[in-house]
């Protein structure tokens, strides 16, 4: 693993991996919102329907992966 976070010693290298574990984890869902959960289509540019359409496709890949 290659970082420049601090890992100088075992309790700093587990934290640092652990951290890179669980963002990977945030990286599937939103590739799995994109492909899967209709992300790629938005809706028209409207204020209020265009984010709640995001989240709930989030919120549905989530749940369903």
């Amino acid at each position: 693993m290659l970082t420049n976070r601090d890992v100088t010693t075992g309790q700093k290298a587990a934290a640092n991996e652990h951290w890179y574990r669980h963002r990977t984890e945030i990286e599937v869902v939103f590739r799995d919102g994109k492909l899967g959960a209709a992300l790629r289509y938005r809706l028209p540019a409207t204020p209020k329907i265009s984010p709640a359409w995001m989240w709930l496709a989030l919120f549905a890949a989530s749940i369903t992966g």
